[in-house]
């Protein structure tokens, strides 16, 4: 009855142990990867350009470990992930996930990270984290008619200048432009034309004479 009693006692030892092993075993896995010391930051984010979301981490291990970072939105919808590699002994080791929203306004996300088969739960839907997204002035219609309007008038005051320049150049010169020089020919040829005509007027009135 003794040994009955010591052999009972023996075995509910042992799978108490094995539970405790197991148990200490996944804490170990799962504390491989850890939140850093930094705070999650974002920064670059307009309702035209993809920002970064900046999420440190501190790997627990001496090896390398593959991860897996899902970003997610308030509802619970996926917003962007990807696959990393923490080197070893890594301390705020920064992962940067790059995405975007379309429209301005604070956007609140979480996350969460996993090994890389997603067996293992490291970090389980850490937030809500702002993200503050700026409206970007590319996205205005107004800011392109703007442009135009500008590239127009400085076409058009470069165009004065540049013919008040030749202008006041010809007239110091004393040259003419072509307009007065079309004008000048013009006025030759009429000129000479008329002459032709009195001359034969003269010739034809001596001959009859």
């Amino acid at each position: 009855m003794k040994y009955g009693k010591i052999f009972t006692l023996a075995l509910t030892l042992a799978v108490v142990s094995a539970f405790a092993f197991a148990f200490a075993a996944d804490v170990s896995s799962a504390a491989d990867i850890d939140k850093g010391s930094k705070d999650v930051s974002s920064s670059g984010f307009t309702d035209m350009s993809d920002g970064t979301f900046h999420i440190y981490l501190t790997n627990n291990t001496g090896s390398d470990v593959e991860i897996l970072v899902i970003i997610y939105n308030t509802d619970g919808s996926e917003k962007d992930s990807g696959t990393f590699t923490v080197p070893a002994a890594a301390e705020d080791y920064d992962v940067k996930m790059k995405f975007g929203y379309g429209s301005s306004g604070d956007k609140m996300v979480y996350y969460s990270v996993f090994s890389s088969d997603k067996s293992v739960t490291y970090i389980d839907h850490e937030g809500g984290f702002i993200i503050e997204v700026s409206h970007s002035v590319w996205k205005n219609t107004s800011t392109y008619v703007l442009i135009v309007v500008v590239v127009i008038a400085v076409i058009v005051v470069a165009f004065l200048i540049v013919r008040a320049r030749a202008n006041k150049n010809k007239a110091a010169s004393g040259s003419k432009t072509f307009t007065e020089m079309h004008a000048e020919r013009q006025a030759k040829k009429a000129g000479k034309v008329a002459e032709k005509q009195t001359y034969t007027a003269d010739g034809g009135k001596k001959k009859r004479e």
